[in-house]
């Protein structure tokens, strides 16, 4: 029972932690919006978008995570603002109907979802990206080429300080490193094996088959939160090398 309530312990502060970060890094994109330099709020003009690469990038991630994440935003930016510009130029302000906007949206977002190596996050971000730069333009209105420029700038601007934030998020109060969260989860797995492999040993052992089924159900929340871990480690193991592959290169 005392082993059972420190799991849910743990459990339960890791989700405080990780909840603590997400918040911290929406109080960043929310100060540097409300109270930032004036070129800084011009900018972040979509800041609801901000909030979304938060939630995408910094939910119950590393700070490995979220170096990753910086590069994932910068792809997923090249893939879709770098096409829509040159594409609002040739359309132009004159021809910027339902249908052309609708058209443009479907052969980005198609450009977008093909490649199959994309990562996922990298596409939810581009996707988000493109109805941005194509719809907010059309009800806006984008007459000139510096207009253009502008609404790229600031649709990517309002991606990079919602990345910016998850980083400076990740690394208050203390940097919540893949290592570190590799060691817990493995501590908490050898645990885990070993009070299952107790609790089987005892229902080899008993002497009647309802003591033994009832060592066998205990068992059975204990695999399944093995499983968690384990599944937990695997994706720390990929964490941790992203980190030290982005250190080195």
């Amino acid at each position: 029972m005392l082993a059972t309530t420190d799991r849910a312990g743990a459990v339960w502060r890791r989700c405080l932690a990780s909840a603590f970060r997400t918040a911290l890094a929406c109080t960043i994109v929310g100060c540097a919006t409300l109270y930032g330099p004036a070129a800084v709020q011009h900018h972040i003009a979509f800041p609801a978008f901000s909030y979304v690469t938060v939630i995408l990038i910094g939910t119950d991630a590393t700070l490995g995570d979220a170096l990753h994440g910086c590069w994932l935003a910068l792809y997923a930016t090249v893939q879709s603002v770098g096409p829509a510009l040159p594409s609002l130029w040739l359309i132009g302000p004159a021809r910027f109907t339902n249908g052309t906007i609708s058209l443009a949206v479907a052969l980005g977002a198609f450009v977008v979802a093909f490649p199959e190596g994309t990562h996922l996050i990298a596409k939810r971000i581009a996707l988000g990206q493109i109805v941005i730069m194509y719809v907010v333009a059309f009800i806006n209105g984008v007459d000139t080429h510096d207009q253009a420029i502008m609404h790229s700038l600031n649709v990517a601007a309002s991606t990079a300080i919602g990345v910016l934030a998850c980083v400076i998020a990740l690394l208050l109060p203390y940097p919540r490193l893949a290592c570190w969260e590799l060691k817990q989860n493995g501590g908490r797995l050898a645990e885990n094996v070993s009070e299952r492999l107790d609790l089987y040993v005892k229902a080899f052992c008993a002497e009647d088959n309802a003591l033994a089924l009832s060592y066998i159900s205990q068992a059975k929340p204990l695999t399944i939160a093995g499983a968690k871990l384990l599944s937990s480690i695997k994706r720390y193991q990929v964490s941790n090398f992203v980190a030290f592959y982005n250190t080195i290169y």
